[in-house]
């Protein structure tokens, strides 16, 4: 029988990937496909340049448009589909780095910027949750303990639509503290 805070805890994570996945499908819709393509490219271009900088202080991994740069290593099995996450996150938009934070589950992070969070990880079960694109496949292999920096284009994000305080076409980065995984038995 599970607790109450287990089940808290599996409605969070579900709510954070339900919300990310629709604003995901709802994506590709006002500017023509040249346009885009051409946002996109450039966009690529931009996170695969400071994914580079990055290299020179940080492992850098890429994985299907995503860059992982690992700040700091963890141990243990890396994560594989099936598998229960549990993390701390800050999202913001992409601006060589670091530009608007839009999200947080971090307290001392969201006070700063007036956000709202019960300050738990989230959990979510890794492959059978609906994520960005770009958080599932920079998420891929991540150990326990790890912090590190995802970061990818609009075409792994959003895309064409406007969520939340997100304008359209924004490029995405987050940073990630990983508190545990759980391996699928």
């Amino acid at each position: 029988m599970r607790k109450r805070g287990d089940i808290i805890d599996i409605v969070q994570g579900r709510l954070f990937a339900a919300a990310f996945s629709l604003l995901a499908l709802l994506a590709l819709a006002s500017c023509d496909k040249e346009d885009r393509e051409n946002i996109y490219s450039s966009q690529d271009e931009e996170v695969e340049q400071y994914a580079k900088r990055m290299e020179e202080r940080y492992r850098t991994l890429f994985n299907n448009g995503a860059y992982r740069i690992v700040e700091k290593e963890g141990s243990g099995a890396p994560l594989a589909k099936g598998d229960s996450l549990y993390f701390y996150y800050s999202a913001y938009t992409f601006s060589s780095g670091a530009g608007s934070i839009y999200a947080t589950n971090i307290k001392e992070v969201a006070e700063r910027y007036s956000l709202y969070t019960d300050g738990k990880p989230i959990r979510i079960e890794y492959g059978k949750e609906q994520l960005l694109s770009g958080l599932q496949n920079g998420l891929e292999g991540v150990t326990k303990g790890e912090n590190c920096i995802i970061v990818f284009s609009s075409r792994y994000g959003h895309g064409n639509q406007s969520v939340f305080n997100l304008p359209k076409l924004t490029s995405l980065y987050f940073e990630i503290k990983v508190d545990n995984i759980i391996k699928n038995e």
